[in-house]
């Protein structure tokens, strides 16, 4: 299903057969998390989020199976979707989680091998993303009439400590982030986010958890996480741990559970963890 996401969402990068917008701003690929009333762009980030897991399983697959199909192709279409989205959280995400696999499932020759491998196509990435206004914005080569991400989440996170303070072990409710933000972000940070909008949730996974419920609701989370990891071991056999590592690694800077349709993709790969495993190469 992920497969056919991709091909839809790169018929409508490219071609443009659907309604509503495309790209964002930016040139970065939207399709299909758009606005359902106006039709305009929504962040970029809901299809990277949507895609990054699909693109760490079906590169494990295609490794474990020895490249049977369709898992390359897979994983070809997941890849340049999420590329498109220019998420460099995803692209993370998408290498700690594929390091950390060949490095469980591989001996330490070929793990070498393999790593190199992999910086030289983060330095093929970097070369080409230099060339973006996306990249070039974030590093202040270009003017933008907002803050860029970098600067805009300085401020997020002083908000988040805020709240952290000052309401550490219930949060300040589900939902109400948001609210919160607006109503005191002159009190915390001096002056208004320099955003479109004031942003729903900590962009940062944990804190999400901790901001709107508490220090209870965030160190129920922590015992989740190193729970599944203490009892997979990182085992090459239970490939979704990986995604799991990959969530963990985006989930630093954004969040990943203040939307349905990514919330679900991650309790399914905390369910799999649990019960899926693959052959591992080498072993009968």
């Amino acid at each position: 299903m992920v497969g056919v996401f991709c091909v839809a969402a790169l018929a409508q990068y490219f071609g443009g057969f659907f309604p509503g917008e495309s790209k964002d701003f930016m040139g970065r690929l939207v399709w299909p998390f758009i606005d359902f009333v106006t039709l305009k762009s929504s962040s970029a980030n809901w299809a990277a989020f949507f895609v990054t897991p699909a693109v760490v399983l079906f590169f494990i697959k295609a490794f474990s199976t020895r490249g049977r199909w369709p898992y390359p192709l897979l994983f070809l279409l997941t890849s340049v979707t999420l590329y498109l989205t220019q998420s460099y959280g995803g692209y993370a995400a998408v290498i700690a989680g594929i390091t950390l696999y060949l490095f469980r499932a591989q001996p330490y020759k070929k793990f070498v091998i393999s790593l190199l491998i992999i910086s030289a196509v983060i330095g093929a990435g970097y070369l080409h993303q230099h060339t973006t206004w996306k990249y070039q914005v974030l590093t202040g080569e270009s003017d933008y009439r907002y803050a860029n991400s970098a600067a805009s989440r300085g401020d997020i996170y002083r908000m988040d400590l805020s709240m952290i303070l000052t309401n550490p072990l219930l949060g300040v409710g589900m939902n109400q982030y948001q609210n919160y933000f607006a109503a005191h972000q002159q009190e915390v940070l001096e002056h208004e986010l320099n955003e479109s909008h004031v942003p729903p949730h900590a962009h940062n996974f944990f804190l999400s958890f901790w901001t709107s419920l508490g220090f209870f609701g965030f160190l129920a989370m922590i015992i989740l996480i190193l729970g599944l990891f203490w009892r997979t071991k990182f085992d090459p056999g239970s490939p979704a741990v990986f995604v799991i590592v990959a969530i963990m690694v985006h989930g630093l800077i954004d969040s990943w559970y203040w939307k349905q349709d990514t919330a679900y993709i991650f309790w399914l790969m905390i369910m799999f963890a649990y019960l899926y495993r693959l052959p591992v190469r080498g072993k009968k």
